[in-house]
């Protein structure tokens, strides 16, 4: 993955993050060299973040067009499964057999009304009538002249013309009928009312289907059909089901506006539980096309990039100024809130396991063991001020144990200061140790809250014993008398 970690970071030893924390607040060359590792760390994670979110497709797309790829995706594939439905149709129908004409009754009854609603205007009522006088819906005595134009009578004695032969409405030539009605919608008024009708030719049809595959009609029709009717039911229970999938392929009633706009897409897909997801992952998937592949990817980047974006923070202590980088905190919310399952079908196996790999280490690297901090007290920095003091005050009479203190304190400090052994730790440490120290520090992570108040503590009993020979008169007599040395050379 490309991340470097330090000692006490591969480790997650307490003691050793605390010792580079205090590094890299130290205003010295090892204090800067590793302040700049810290921005190179955080440089390759936002990288290793970006190749990850580069393998599901571009990282500029925006919402809405992601969205427009994943609604496309699935008309497509309504449009596709409508056409094998009516390519049985027609197959049927060129065998032949008595189970394939469609009872009209239901489509006279719906068009009919539509051609007395004052709402419907007069040129879509036009439509209607001539279509229906061309499948034998209405009219007698057709005529077809020379020219192909055929004329049948209304009862009333009104003339209706249509370019073409007469035809009996059936299983195959039904989607040309409800395609002519169904190009009226977008001028038949707000109440778009001949859409009646379309749904009155796809009860006849299924209704046939239904009737000759049951009633036994003879040889490759009657498999044709049955093949035909399972089709059509499968084709409803993915695009008709009134879920997610029909939610987003819809259009709002009568218009040819999106049900759900195109920024809103993949917002919708990812909501709520997981089944959501689950469920166009499975329309799109099934039988995928290059289409739904994108689409799928298209929702796989609009997922794991929302994750990832959520866990930027500006953070102001890399040097530099303010850069936003990803926390492991964060990322961690970020991925529960999400949710595990929702992840293990978002991803594929391997993809969830690179996304894991990713989350562990930028934890590791960003997130501190709980009590380590950068030593920042007046205590703290009193000790730093006055210990190069301390062996100088080591004969003061009477100090006693607080002076025994700050002698074993000033051990404590050169111990912890080999700045070049730490900053080696942190730009040089082979990770392949860390599994073996991992095990030896795991004791040292029970008290941290302790181990991090140790300095304060001894420095501030220094400082109170500082005080208390100065009341004494002994602090002067000290001071005096390590000047004296100083001037006879003893340096």
């Amino acid at each position: 993955m490309d991340i470097p970690l330090t000692r006490g970071q591969a480790t997650q030893d307490f003691a050793i993050q605390d010792t580079e924390q205090t590094l890299r607040a130290q205003a010295s060359g090892e204090g800067e060299k590793a302040r700049t590792f810290l921005v190179d760390q955080a440089e390759k994670i936002s990288a290793a973040t970006t190749r990850f979110r580069e393998a599901f497709g571009p990282t500029d797309m925006t919402k809405a067009e992601r969205g427009r790829v994943v609604v496309d995706a699935l008309r497509d594939l309504r449009d596709q499964g409508r056409a094998g439905i009516n390519a049985l149709y027609r197959e049927a129908n060129e065998m032949g057999g008595d189970g394939l004409s469609l009872d009209t009754a239901g489509i006279s009854d719906v068009a009919k009304r539509v051609l007395v609603e004052a709402d419907v205007p007069d040129g879509v009522k036009n439509v209607v009538r001539q279509e229906m006088a061309r499948y034998g819906l209405i009219g007698k005595n057709p005529v077809t002249a020379e020219d192909g134009l055929t004329t049948v009578t209304l009862t009333d004695g009104r003339k209706v013309q249509f370019y073409g032969d007469p035809e009996p409405l059936t299983v195959g030539n039904a989607e040309r009928f409800r395609k002519a009605i169904s190009a009226q919608y977008p001028v038949d008024g707000p109440r778009k009312l001949s859409q009646g009708i379309k749904g009155a030719v796809d009860d006849a049809v299924e209704s046939a289907v239904e009737a000759a595959a049951r009633n036994g009609v003879d040889g490759p029709v009657s498999q044709k059909l049955r093949e035909a009717r399972r089709a059509v039911v499968a084709h409803k229970e993915t695009f008709a089901a009134k879920d997610v999938v029909q939610k987003l392929v819809d259009w709002k009633k009568g218009t040819r506006t999106d049900n759900v706009l195109p920024e809103n897409a993949i917002r919708e897909v990812l909501s709520g539980e997981v089944s959501n997801l689950r469920r166009i992952k499975a329309v799109l998937l099934t039988r995928p096309t290059p289409t739904s592949k994108g689409a799928w990817r298209a929702i796989q980047a609009e997922g794991i990039g929302g994750i990832i974006d959520k866990a930027y923070t500006a953070n102001s202590n890399l040097g530099g100024g303010p850069a936003a980088t990803i926390s492991g905190a964060k990322l961690n919310s970020e991925i529960v809130r999400f949710g595990i399952p929702k992840l293990k079908t978002l991803l594929d196996e391997p993809d969830f396991g690179r996304l894991m790999s990713l989350r562990r280490v930028i934890g590791e690297a960003t997130i501190p063991i709980s009590g380590t901090t950068n030593p920042s007290g007046t205590a703290f920095k009193m000790m730093r001020f006055l210990a190069p003091m301390a062996t100088k005050f080591a004969n003061i009479p009477l100090a006693g144990p607080a002076i025994d203190v700050v002698s074993g304190l000033v051990k404590q400090a050169k111990a912890t200061a080999e700045a070049n052994r730490t900053l080696a730790g942190m730009t040089s440490y082979d990770t392949g140790k860390a599994a073996q120290e991992a095990v030896s520090a795991t004791g040292r992570r029970s008290q941290p809250a302790a181990d991090a108040t140790t300095q304060d503590d001894q420095a501030s009993r220094f400082v109170e014993a500082l005080v208390e020979a100065a009341r004494d008169g002994r602090l002067a007599a000290a001071v005096l008398a390590s000047g004296a040395q100083w001037r006879n050379g003893d340096r």
